[in-house]
């Protein structure tokens, strides 16, 4: 008779942070530290998000409701295109979030000409311009070619490319003309594919962007982008950045990914093991204790208070924590059948938390 695992003994299907999932009819598991969560065939059930999100326009777009989708989102294509930024820190959540908005708009509308890139603000906004564009003709090319529509691809891109030439070559010293370009491309394209989003997703190369360098950014590609996506570090600039565009009469939504702290967390690990119990359990966070999740938040400083941490830094930890429970848990159920494991011997305290940051 094989031992027992871990996982059985504390009365869950499978690993919290490695849960195990079938999608198209495999077996695969997912890892909720390796990388951004991604709602599509190749990736993770759209249930696996929780919203820790601070939705500043909810009437434009969010929240996340329990089935993992966006309740309130655009479901249609509208004349002027709807920028959505989302702001925080480093593993706060950020791409994952976009790639359930990509998501939404795939579901709900169709599938975009999806465009990303990274933006450098040192290459000047006509070389930008072009970069945009260049890359944006190299995505209506690959759409066309993947409906088997090689033909239309290649007239259509040659116009395109004729066009940002012409654009190129016609500017005079201290003219951009940029948002003229777009609004060619946008003719070319909506001819061909009229029914089709256009979404570009920026992010930066360096975070000393301010909020000045991508508002001509989102007035150059107004007539293009039924979705803008722009991914910032810093609330502040966001906060400008939605006022700017407010002021110049384009649709915006502001999303807030922040670190989280003990209630947050506490509500995510309870719906995380939720997920996965097999019988109820003693208390909504077993194995973990409340003790442990305020340990995670401690701050080293105990007079400063409790800390916050990003969404991933703090998965890190618990999952750490949990595979060192389990490797004891192991050990002891190695020697076969024996009498059950005391509740309190797979509890994580914050005395294992402790012992988990020592290293």
């Amino acid at each position: 008779m094989p031992a027992l695992s871990p996982f059985a003994a504390m009365q869950l299907k499978s690993h919290p942070f490695l849960p195990e999932l079938t999608i198209n009819g495999q077996q695969l598991k997912f890892d909720y530290v390796r990388g951004p969560l991604s709602p599509r065939p190749e990736g993770m059930p759209a249930s696996f998000y929780f919203d820790f999100y601070d939705w500043r326009d909810v009437d434009q777009v969010g929240k996340i409701g329990p089935n993992g989708r966006i309740k309130q989102f655009p479901d249609r294509l509208y004349e002027q295109g709807m920028i959505i930024i989302i702001s925080g820190a480093s593993q706060t959540g950020r791409s994952s979030l976009e790639n359930l908005l990509l998501f939404e708009v795939e579901n709900r509308v169709s599938k975009p000409v999806s465009v990303t890139l990274k933006v450098d603000i040192g290459l000047g906004i006509v070389q930008m311009a072009q970069n945009f564009a260049n890359r944006f003709t190299n995505r209506v090319a690959d759409y066309l070619a993947d409906q088997g529509r090689a033909q239309e691809a290649e007239t259509l891109t040659r116009k395109m490319r004729e066009t940002i030439t012409s654009w190129r070559e016609s500017l005079v010293p201290g003219e951009t003309n940029t948002q003229f370009l777009f609004e060619e491309l946008a003719d070319h394209v909506r001819r061909v594919l009229p029914d089709t989003p256009v979404v570009f997703s920026l992010n930066a190369t360096s975070h000393i962007n301010t909020p000045d360098s991508w508002s001509p950014l989102c007035f150059m590609l107004r007539d293009l982008a039924n979705f803008l996506i722009i991914s910032l570090s810093t609330a502040d600039h966001a906060r400008f950045l939605r006022t700017v565009m407010r002021d110049n009469q384009m649709r915006v939504a502001w999303i807030d990914a922040p670190r989280v702290g003990v209630t947050q967390m506490t509500r995510f690990l309870t719906d995380r093991l939720a997920a996965e119990r097999i019988a109820p359990a003693p208390q909504e966070l077993f194995p973990f204790t409340e003790a442990a999740i305020r340990a995670l938040f401690a701050s080293s400083r105990p007079q400063e208070g409790d800390i916050d941490l990003s969404i991933g830094v703090a998965i890190q930890k618990l999952k750490g924590a949990f595979d060192r429970k389990c490797a004891d848990l192991q050990a002891t159920l190695a020697g076969g059948p024996a009498a059950p494991i005391p509740r309190d011997r797979m509890e994580i305290t914050d005395a294992d938390m402790r012992l988990y940051f020592a290293g």
